[in-house]
């Protein structure tokens, strides 16, 4: 059985939220050289608050590609499916408790993404 919030709103789009997330991972510090781009395309599945019988949990199911700049988009390095789930601490408020395993849990994805970003071979052909 599915119950919907209506009263649960976020503040911004989660798109900007993943974005933001990806952006903290890939950004090089200033007195880095520039490195090759890889470019991650990805396609957000699930965002959401599940209320199992075992209690609520936080899952997000998003699939990325990840490809060298300057590459067709059918020459990906990398295709992905990346998963979170995880149990929220019920004892705080709602919805912000979700919100906040959430936004743990795309920090914890573009991590992940980040990680795989770095086993791509970008050295020149």
């Amino acid at each position: 059985e599915y119950e919907y919030y209506q009263e649960a709103k976020w503040v911004s789009r989660v798109s900007d939220l993943v974005r933001e997330k990806l952006d903290v991972e890939f950004m090089a510090p200033a007195t880095e050289a520039p490195k090759p781009v890889v470019l991650v395309v990805g396609r957000l599945l699930a965002f959401e608050q599940v209320d199992a019988e075992d209690g609520v949990y936080a899952r997000i199911k998003l699939e990325a590609t990840l490809r060298q700049e300057g590459t067709s988009r059918y020459d990906a390095a990398l295709d992905r499916t990346y998963y979170y789930y995880e149990k929220v601490d019920e004892s705080g408020p709602m919805p912000k408790v979700v919100a906040d395993k959430l936004s743990e849990g795309m920090e914890d994805i573009a991590a992940q993404i980040a990680r795989d970003a770095n086993t791509i071979d970008l050295s020149e052909e």
